[in-house]
């Protein structure tokens, strides 16, 4: 069952950004609909929970490698960290820093690369894997 409704997506994509932590269902909403949510939003909430559990359900073999429980007043993805893109880029930004530096360059818009040449703001001798990308990444402009 694909998920196709753009605040369902939204409300996965904020419990997967917090995988394994409770959200607040407050925060949830603001995510939704910022600071003047409808009166109804947490029903609305619910349904989006509701219904994003039978769609995990229906594309993971039953659930079986993911859920969402209901914590409180709050809700939490119960998720291993390795499947999900953000819980894999955390683990390469622990162990393999310059390469996650790289895979974020690459992947930023053209306007973004002085950003990414100039990371981290300037500090360049303290960080020394980072220097030596920093340095890469500038020859690589230089030659273009």
């Amino acid at each position: 069952m694909p998920i196709r409704a753009a605040k369902q997506r939204a409300v996965l994509a904020m419990l997967a950004l917090r995988a394994n932590e409770t959200v607040a269902a407050d925060r949830l909403m603001e995510g939704l609909w910022g600071e003047h949510p409808p009166a109804s939003a947490p029903k609305l909430i619910q349904q989006h929970v509701s219904q994003l559990r039978r769609a995990i359900a229906a594309g993971d073999g039953g659930g079986a490698g993911a859920e969402i429980v209901t914590r409180g007043r709050g809700y939490e993805l119960r998720i291993a960290t390795g499947r999900i893109d953000v819980g894999r880029f955390q683990r390469l930004v622990a162990e393999e820093p310059a390469l996650a530096l790289r895979a974020i360059c690459a992947s930023e818009a053209a306007s973004m690369s002085d950003t990414c040449v100039s990371f981290p703001s300037g500090r360049e001798r303290d960080y020394g894997k980072y220097a030596r990308l920093s340095e890469a990444m500038r020859d690589s402009e230089r030659s273009r």
